[in-house]
């Protein structure tokens, strides 16, 4: 039994109806991906290791992510996110995010002007991994 008599008129009207709502739903979920992205990139470039400049780089380079040469042209990703993990994992007192804000600084060549970092957008998705995992636990 239908509550509404179904005419030509009624059935466009709901066909319309049906695609204004999943427009909007699809539009809403864009907007949410964009913002989520864009906020994230945010609080990334907002953080500060320190105010103070720092006089020896390559000290503070080999601390906190342990002996990668300095003079390669290129590193890993990768490399950053296993020994972030690994030094949290460890108890160690290591923000990851303040990794992460060390290899952009590496990257946008504001610390080390020799260094570049492979895959920079990935560590936005590493970071989100990262944090999934610390929930979990």
């Amino acid at each position: 039994m239908n509550l509404l008599p179904t005419t030509p008129q009624t059935s466009n009207l709901r066909k319309y109806l049906v695609m204004v709502l999943l427009l909007i739903l699809v539009v809403s979920m864009l907007n949410y991906y964009f913002n989520y992205k864009s906020n994230l990139k945010e609080q990334l470039t907002s953080l500060k290791l320190s105010e103070q400049p720092v006089k020896n780089s390559s000290t503070l380079w080999s601390d906190l992510l342990g002996e990668i040469p300095l003079n390669q042209e290129k590193i890993n990703i990768s490399t950053i996110t296993k020994k972030a993990n690994g030094l949290l994992v460890a108890g160690e007192a290591l923000n990851f995010l303040a990794v992460a804000e060390l290899a952009i600084m590496i990257n946008n060549s504001k610390l080390i002007d020799a260094v570049r970092i492979d895959n920079i957008e990935k560590i936005e998705d590493d970071i989100v991994h990262f944090k999934i995992s610390i929930l979990l636990q």
